[in-house]
């Protein structure tokens, strides 16, 4: 019997070849055509086009190889029904980019569309191939079958109308593709099963697999719905009086990707609405939309019941999405970054440096009349970083930001884009400030017609740690990188020390530029040797700023009562740690109840019951008496940022009570605060130390804690271990201070004036505007915006600023000229030209 087999095999297979051939080379193609859609064909037509190519290819293979071969109808019916599918697959799936039948597929879908593509090529020589290798075919087979049932069911519905266009519009046998495919597969099972029945039987466990994982994700979604459901009773009967409901959700819920699904369900995760043939753009969630097959069927068992909002902010509070949530007025999903020049000034003796981004939008499209796209980016900081410049380029020449208030660039920005771009083109850029050290940053409109250059600067303070100078870069979320290319120029001012250490390949150059050249680089650090801090000042309006060694200070304190912040961060040794070192202190712990005096008999409840919890929002304003207070906190995971609570009882009661109380004392056991807590910190609502275990055994047996050195005229930078003090009047010596002395001086000072009043209208006085415009830097009350002409600054009552630094340079350094020494300069070049004139006379 084998022996027939094989003399079959040998006598047939060169005809097998020479057919099968020709139909992978039209297969090669007509997926090239399909994957390199974009750069074939451009124009709003260009999906039309792509899928009439890949129809027609697939038609045309389908008449010569039925009617056009001579061969064995048995061989034709195994290899050219393969093709023939696949080729109808591939423009099925053109056509769907046109009329959105399916959302686009997920990766693991696509990967597996692939990969069954490769089988059933390979099951068309399964008599010659090894057992090994059938079987392992037979068994993604089996998955691909369930994948493809599911896709026969889920266009159930266009079967309807499909069957009497079908003479009217051959388009429409598209619907039939899954079942086209379904009945390959099966023919290709059938003739494997009578050459090897194992190989049925692992098809049918790849089927299996496929059914068992599929029962497994639906069963993980109902226990995931109804953990979600008690979450949202757990807070109405419990907390209610403390924090808005999604708070609870993402505090329990558990962190990973079966979640992050569940959450972007009907935000990213369709639910079944693109049957609409429309595509889809959700303006409030910034995420490509997607099918997957997965949450179809689980939501069959249990339709999320979260709303948008609320899964909205728990994805932005546990899964870092806050840039994908910020509201986009039009679509950027065709937009990419394709070149980036990074500038970096680096002033090792004043431990902070400046750096320009400037970055080139390109438009995927060569179409005119394609629909003009937004650009929207979120920059992230180091600490205490602020922006200090903004620049678009409109009609080739680069047109500086104004400094405004956040009110007036937001609507100005808004109206403009929103509501009149349709009818009167404009071109608008805008910074807002964000917490969390970002800011964001709008481009509009984007066009197939040039690309957009938009430049944004940064006033950075320097870390110093270890006794070293180590620069951060700033990086971004937004419009793609991913092919861009990066020119990255760093030059280091008044530099003697050791020599910096770059992260890759710089090259030195003279008057101490160093030069990268290359690919696109996320983030990446510099490290130099700690050099003593300049004396020399920076003079503006009548002030003088000068930097100062920050070294800390202690200072006398008397704890009565320790506060534990329990979260998933802490383990249970930790807490029995502190309870010896504070045997003489009262501890307490926010149990979401009230606050419980812990203790050896309860600590085990207490623990377990916190030890899931994600963050933890703790109430200081139950804290009676916080000067005998001391808050203990460590924070690994993401936590809501303060203006997420913004309106809700947790919030109103923070701000009633901040004001009347000195800063609270707070130490922290891991490296960085929760975000809340970052903010409270940069409003100067709590005096912060950070250490380990035996730093913090000494804070409480020697009853000190780390003593605040800021006062109204002194700000501290206490990354870069700097303070920077401002004082009136001018100075007599020369200074070549940059200027970024003032603008970090303001923000901190502007932050420590919001301070408790950062969720009232109130903390946006005149005087806090007038000195960020002054400083001319993004701060929660001001913004930095760039309109096309003079006339739309007047239209929005948006004026230059007077009196101000104006935006920031690679060159701002030196005292700026106060008006009086303006003055006396134009005195002096007027009586040089007199004298000049005079003696040609």
């Amino acid at each position: 019997m084998n022996q027939e087999i094989e003399k079959q095999t040998v006598a047939l297979g060169k005809p097998l070849r020479n057919h099968i051939i020709p139909s992978i080379i039209t297969l090669g193609i007509s997926a090239a055509i399909f994957v390199f859609s974009d750069t074939l064909i451009k124009g709003n037509d260009a999906n039309v086009s792509i899928f009439f190519i890949t129809y027609l290819i697939a038609v045309g293979h389908f008449c010569i190889t039925r009617f056009g071969f001579s061969i064995d109808k048995s061989q034709r019916a195994l290899s050219h029904e393969v093709f023939t599918v696949l080729l109808f697959l591939i423009s099925a799936y053109a056509l769907n980019r046109e009329m959105s039948v399916f959302l686009e597929s997920v990766d693991w879908q696509s990967a597996l569309l692939v990969l069954t593509g490769a089988a059933m090529i390979l099951a068309c020589f399964f008599n010659v191939l090894p057992v090994a290798v059938n079987l392992s075919i037979s068994f993604v087979l089996g998955i691909s079958t369930v994948l493809f049932i599911y896709l026969a069911c889920y266009v159930f519905p266009l079967y309807f109308i499909s069957v009497p266009l079908l003479l009217v519009l051959g388009v429409s046998v598209h619907s039939f593709v899954p079942i086209m495919v379904l009945i390959v597969l099966w023919k290709i099972v059938s003739k494997m099963k009578a050459y090897n029945n194992v190989n049925f039987l692992f098809f049918i466990g790849g089927c299996s697999v496929s059914v068992l994982a599929v029962i497994l994700f639906a069963f993980s979604w109902v226990k995931l719905n109804r953990d979600a459901k008690l979450a949202y009773n757990q807070h109405d009967t419990q907390y209610i009086q403390n924090y808005p409901s999604w708070v609870t959700l993402a505090q329990r819920l558990p962190d990973d990707w079966l979640t992050k699904r569940f959450l972007k369900t009907n935000l990213v995760y369709s639910e079944g609405e693109a049957m609409s043939f429309m595509p889809s753009f959700n303006s409030n969630f910034n995420e490509k939309r997607v099918h997957d097959p997965l949450v179809m069927i689980a939501q069959l068992f249990g339709k999320v019941e979260i709303s948008s909002e609320d899964k909205i902010k728990v994805l932005e509070t546990i899964h870092d999405a806050r840039h994908q949530a910020q509201e986009q007025y039009w679509r950027g999903d065709r937009l990419s970054t394709s070149n980036i020049l990074t500038n970096v000034r680096i002033y090792p003796a004043y431990r902070l440096a400046y750096t320009e981004k400037t970055l080139d939008i390109h438009y995927k499209s060569e179409d005119r009349w394609d629909d003009p796209q937004e650009a929207l980016y979120t920059f992230y900081m180091p600490e205490g970083s602020v922006v200090s410049s903004l620049s678009l380029w409109v009609n080739g020449k680069e047109e500086k930001g104004y400094l405004t208030t956040k009110a007036k660039a937001d609507s100005a920005y808004k109206t403009i884009v929103d509501k009149e771009s349709r009818v009167l083109a404009r071109d608008p850029s805008v910074v807002h400030w964000q917490e969390g050290n970002a800011v964001s940053v709008r481009v509009f409109p984007c066009t197939p017609a040039t690309d957009r250059k938009v430049k944004v600067g940064f006033t950075t303070p320097l870390l110093l740690k270890d006794n070293a100078l180590i620069y951060q870069s700033i990086y971004f979320k937004g419009v793609t990188p991913k092919d861009a290319r990066e020119t990255i120029q760093v030059k280091i001012e008044d530099y003697q020390g050791k020599d910096a250490d770059f992260p890759f390949s710089f090259t030195a150059k003279p008057d101490d530029f160093f030069l990268y050249e290359g690919g696109f680089k996320p983030y990446w650090e510099i490290e130099l040797e700690a050099i003593p801090l300049a004396k020399t000042q920076f003079s503006f309006q009548g002030k003088t700023y000068q930097l100062s060694p920050y070294q800390e200070k202690y200072e006398p304190a008397n704890f009565k009562e320790i506060y534990l912040d329990l979260n998933s961060s802490w383990s249970k040794s930790e807490i029995e740690e502190i309870m010896e070192m504070g045997k003489n202190q009262k501890i307490y712990v926010w149990n979401e109840y009230k606050m419980l005096e812990i203790n050896a008999q309860n600590l085990d409840l207490v623990y377990d019951e916190m030890k899931n919890w994600h963050f933890s929002l703790f109430p200081m304003y139950k804290i009676k008496k916080p000067e005998n207070a001391l808050i203990i906190t460590q924070s690994e995971k993401p936590a809501p940022n303060l203006k997420d609570l913004k309106d809700s009882p947790f919030a109103n009661a923070l701000v009633a009570y901040l004001p009347n109380q000195a800063p609270i004392r707070l130490f922290c056991l891991s490296e960085n605060l929760a975000p809340y807590q970052k903010t409270l910190k940069e409003l100067r609502e709590l005096q912060c130390d950070f250490g380990s275990m035996e730093d913090l055994k000494n804070v409480i047996e020697k009853k000190q804690f780390v003593q605040n050195q800021e006062n109204a005229n002194t700000i501290v930078i206490e990354t870069a271990q700097v303070k920077i003090e401002e004082t009136a009047g001018g100075t007599a010596q020369k200074s070549t201070a940059p200027d970024h002395l003032l603008r970090l001086f303001a923000y901190n000072n502007l932050m420590k004036k919001i301070s408790a009043n950062y969720f009232k209208e109130s903390y946006i006085t005149e005087q806090s505007i007038s000195e960020a415009k002054t400083a001319y830097i993004v701060s929660p009350v001001s913004s930095l915006v760039v309109l096309e002409t003079e006339a739309d600054y007047k239209r929005f009552d948006i004026k230059k600023s007077e009196n101000s630094l104006g935006n920031a340079t690679m060159h701002s350094e030196g005292a700026v000229p106060e008006p009086e020494e303006w003055a006396l300069i134009i005195l002096c070049l007027g009586a040089m030209v007199y004298v000049f004139v005079m003696k040609k006379v």
